[in-house]
Order: structure tokens, then sequence, then C-alpha cells
């Protein structure tokens, strides 16, 4: 019974360990590595509970008590809760129940199980050197994140296509689109020009790509920066060593172009740069001008530069500056459509899975009122409500949202309570500000590493309050 807890404890540590490294390479794979974890951890507990007490002090690691019990885990469970009432209330209403329950199932309410990711890094993060060994394979997923994005700036295929082109050619084709154009490298230059090419790493969809790697960036930021400012003589060689990964990562971010996850990373750095500064840099953090002041010259020579690679370069800059870009306009509308949804039906939503319906319906009767709105709203992308807020309380109704909204408090409230080294405690808090221009919290690739950091709050938290209180 021994063997098999320890076989069952390394298992779960195997699977929890693949989905950490591979969630930027393949979902598929990632979810395959929880899943594993999870059921071993199962297992490993019910054969715990069947070894005598003097047995179980022979295990090479005691598991700690009640992982689950935490707050985060508790407001997500409540997000899904409400998501899983609206679902039966509106499936009850619905023509065909079955289908309905069916569709909402498969759609938004799918990623709850996601949550384990939490709770698994929760368990194990307390057990002895269990943190340590979770933040080296996040840590390998980081560096998997910022090489995979900076190769494909100068790739043409998309990386996850390559086995698809190796089996099929090289054409493009709708199975396998090349990737977006983004710069060329002096274009005039009969000798020698080269083709920058939007950055997606593994992914499929820059926009999830640029949410991944916005949630690495805290931890690739301080762990510069902190040392730098903290420290009377700072390790200057190790620092520079520690910010080789920097340029690359924020070139990819530039040409990337995700801006509602840039947008979430700016909010969250400048909150960690106030916090540490009040609580932990003090008077040194004036060695951040020199920093600042190299940040704002590169992007305003970028700006002024920009026509020179090209044309949709100079675009880029213009969206992320702040200029106008033609589909601003499309979230505006779909917010529009969201709202009127949410206000027919403003105790359950409308059901998971029912938002892409009900909102085409919405846009035919609006459409018909205001004719010359309809050629934007035909062009609109109509699948989400680009805001993490709207959508919930369209499908799920206000009790989701007010979950969502507790649930980003207990991580804020994790973040701020102690001024330590904990980079990555303000990391899951980029997809709040990030999800009020995006659906973040829909997307089951991105929510893969936003339930790994936000489960390493709650390990670093309760670490530190085990310190403190010795």
């Amino acid at each position: 019974m021994l063997a098999a807890a320890t076989i069952a404890r390394r298992t779960s540590d195997f699977g929890g360990g693949l989905a950490i490294i591979t969630y930027p390479i393949s979902v598929s794979l990632s979810q395959f590595g929880l899943m594993l974890a999870l059921v071993a951890w199962l297992v490993e507990a019910l054969l715990q509970r069947r070894i005598p007490a003097g047995g179980r002090s022979d295990l090479a690691e005691k598991p700690p008590a009640a992982a689950w019990r935490s707050a985060l885990l508790a407001t997500g469970a409540a997000i899904y809760s409400f998501e899983l009432l609206s679902l039966m209330v509106n499936s009850l209403l619905a023509e065909n129940s079955l289908d309905f329950f069916l569709r909402g199932a498969g759609t938004e309410f799918k990623d709850f199980w996601l949550m384990g990711m939490a709770l698994w890094v929760i368990d194990r993060g307390l057990r002895r050197d269990g943190l340590r060994r979770i933040e080296s394979w996040l840590q390998v997923s980081v560096w998997i994140l910022v090489i995979t994005g900076f190769v494909s700036i100068f790739s043409k295929y998309r990386l996850s296509k390559i086995p698809y082109h190796l089996m099929h050619g090289w054409a493009p084709s709708a199975a396998a689109r090349y990737q977006h154009l983004q710069a060329t490298l002096f274009p005039d230059s009969a000798a020698w020009h080269g083709d920058l090419f939007m950055p997606i790493g593994f992914q499929n969809t820059h926009l999830t790509f640029a949410a991944m790697l916005c949630l690495a960036i805290p931890w690739l930021l301080m762990r510069c920066l902190d040392p730098l400012l903290i420290e009377k003589r700072p390790p200057w060689k190790s620092i520079l060593l520690r910010a080789a990964p920097l340029p690359a990562a924020i070139l990819v971010l530039a040409l990337n172009n995700g801006r509602s996850a840039l947008i979430g990373l700016v909010v969250v750095l400048a909150m960690m740069i106030l916090f540490y500064g009040a609580a932990r840099w003090k008077t040194r953090s004036w060695r951040l001008l020199p920093a600042l002041v190299l940040a704002a010259a590169t992007i305003a020579l970028l700006d002024r530069s920009s026509g020179a690679f090209h044309d949709r370069f100079a675009r880029v800059l213009d969206a992320l500056n702040g200029h106008a870009k033609h589909t601003d306009s499309q979230r505006t509308l779909v917010w529009n459509g969201a709202l009127r949804l949410s206000a027919a039906h403003p105790v359950f939503g409308i059901g998971p899975g029912a938002f892409e319906d009900a909102i085409r319906q919405d846009i035919l009767s609006y459409g018909a009122r205001f004719p010359r709105l309809w050629p934007d709203y035909e062009l609109a992308q109509r699948g989400h409500a680009h805001n993490d807020i709207l959508h919930l309380l369209t499908i799920a109704g206000p009790g989701a949202v007010l979950a969502y909204l507790a649930m980003f408090g207990v991580l804020a409230w994790l973040a701020l309570r102690d001024p330590g080294g904990q980079y990555n405690r303000f990391a899951p808090l980029i997809l709040l500000f990030a999800g009020l221009f995006q659906c973040y919290f829909q997307d089951d690739e991105t929510l893969m590493a936003f339930w790994i950091y936000a489960g390493l709050s709650c390990v670093q938290d309760r670490l530190a309050g085990r310190q403190a209180a010795q």
C-alpha cells in the first residue's frame, strides 16, 4: 500500500510538471498532464487513508491538511456554480433542453475543471520542496514562451503547423495559413532585407500567446529590478544575465500587438512598482529613473521611424500608442448587444453556449431599426462579448460577475499582503484588466496559465504566513 501511494504521488508530480511545462506548446498535452496529476492525486489520497498512522511517517512527503480550503478556489467555484445554475434554468426553458444543455456544457462551462490546476499547485507547493519544483517547471515554460515567440518572428510558417507542412507540403492552405507580416527590415536594400512576422509561438491566435507571455513578464522584470533596487551593491553581472531575455520578450510583445493583454500588463506593472517602491525599495526607487527615460525614448524613436520598416509596422505602433484602429468600434457594437441581452435576462442570463446565437438575433432586430449600422454589425466578431465581465453578466447573470470580482479581490489581497520577493503574485491580476477588452476567462489555453499563477499566489502567501508565525 505504501509503495502504491508513492507511485501515485510520483505519477501526480509527473503529470503536474507536464501540465506546467507544456502549456505554451500544446493545450491537449497540458490538459492531459493535469488530468493525470489530478487522478493520481486522488488515488494517492485514497491509498494514504488506508495506511496505518505509523506507516504514513515513512512517506517521503506528507500531504498538507485541507489544501482545498482556499478563498480563491471558493470564488472560482462560485463562478462556475452560477454558470451551471443558468445552464440548468435556460435548458428547462429551451425548446430542445438536452441539446441546449450539452452545447452549454461543452463551451464556457467546460473549463471549470481547470481550477484543478490551482488546487494541485496549492497541494504540491505546500509540501517539502514542492514550491521549488513548481517554480522551476514554470521557469522552463517561460523560457519556452520567450524562445518560441522570438523564433516565430522570423518564420512565415506557424510553428504549430510545421508537422502538417511536413506531411502536406509547404504551400498555405485553410488548415495551415502563413503568419501575418508585421515589418520588413531594410526594405530598400538590394543586398539584404528581412521580413518580421506576428509572433504567436505554438499558439493559434496572437491574443492567447500575448496573454501567456504577459503573465510571465512580472517575473522576468522583477528578478532584475528587485536586486538592483534592494541591494546597496547590486550584482551587476548577475542582473545583466537575468535581463538578457527581456529585450526579446518586449520585441515579441510589440510585434504580437495583443493590445488587451498589454493594457493589463501595463496596469499591473504600475501597481507592482508603486507597491514595491513604497513597501520595499523606499528611497532606492530613484534608480528606476534612467530605465524609464530609456524606455520612453525607445518608444518615441520606434514611433518616429516605424514607416522606414514597413507600413504595417507603422499601423501596429499606431494601434499600440492609442491611435485609432478600425476594428475598435466593433467591440462597442458587441458590448451594446451584450448589455441589451443582459437587461432582458437580468437574473440567470441567457445560459452558457447561447451567446453567439443570441447576439446574432439581437443584431438582426437592431439592424432592422438602424440600417446604417448593419455593415459594421455584420463585420463584428460575435463569438463572445470582448469583455469578461459583460460576457459573464450576459450568460450567467450578476451572481457570476460578483463571484468573478470577488476572485480577483482575493488575488489582489494575496498580492498586496507581503512585500517579499515573490514576483509571480501580481501576474494573475493581468487577466482582470486585460479582460475588460477581451474574453480571456473563456480561453482554456490562457486559463491553464492563469490557474498556475493563481495557485502559486496562495502557496506563497501561506508559506509567508508560516514564516511570520515562526
